[in-house]
């Protein structure tokens, strides 16, 4: 019999998971996981590690291998070995703000969209990370040969700390500022997408070097990247 084309089996699998997805999001969502006083086993205050917790058990019940490093960050494994790709999202938020129409901290799902504290950033992607990983375990069948891992961090939002700063320690600010500048006289941006690829290239190479002990050559990367 023809086998099923990879795109339709991965099309059914999601459809057939997506109540479950939603109601792991929630867990999640129900979490008011803002950044606090640090506490013993709780770096970042209460709410992160709460959250923190919640993650660890949705992924070991979608059967990966996981580790908690001391409160900080969790990561969950496909498979054990080499780990070929690294995946990054992060359980904290900030503070809700006014003006919501449903509780913050009730996923809802409303015309098409999902509402809640975290469904956007970064609670419902880390959750989507995790289904799309059991998807390409259960969709390939032993196909897999090296570790895919998802890294869940708990202080994000307020990992740098200014006295006067928004989320993401006054980046935001910083942005919006240098964007209505730039749309107001016209004048170029100081930074542009390709200085924030160009970043992270760098930064990729210099862990993979420093975790390999050997040079990491970037030109086929330049040269794919054009």
């Amino acid at each position: 019999m023809e086998q099923m084309p990879i795109q339709e089996r991965i099309s059914r699998w999601v459809e057939s998971h997506r109540e479950a997805y939603l109601r792991d999001v929630a867990r999640l969502v129900a979490i008011r996981s803002v950044g606090g006083e640090g506490k013993e086993g709780m770096p970042f205050g209460e709410g992160p590690a709460e959250a923190l917790e919640e993650a660890l058990q949705i992924a070991e019940e979608q059967g990966f291998l996981t580790r908690n490093y001391d409160g900080y960050v969790m990561t969950a494994d496909l498979l054990p070995g080499e780990t070929a790709l690294d995946i990054l999202a992060h359980l904290d938020v900030v503070g809700e703000g006014d003006g919501w129409e449903t509780d913050p901290y009730t996923a809802v799902e409303k015309d098409g969209c999902l509402y809640g504290r975290g469904t956007d950033d970064d609670k419902g992607p880390a959750v989507a990370a995790m289904y799309a990983m059991a998807c390409v375990r259960d969709v390939a069948s032993g196909e897999m040969k090296k570790n895919v891992r998802l890294i869940l961090g708990t202080d994000e939002e307020k990992t740098l700390s200014f006295k006067s700063a928004d989320g993401h320690g006054g980046g935001d600010n910083y942005i919006m500022k240098e964007l209505f500048h730039t749309m107001t006289t016209n004048e170029p941006p100081k930074c542009s997408g390709n200085e924030g690829l160009e970043s992270a290239v760098l930064a990729l190479a210099i862990d993979r070097a420093a975790r390999t002990g050997k040079v990491v050559d970037l030109e086929p990367v330049w040269k794919q990247l054009g």
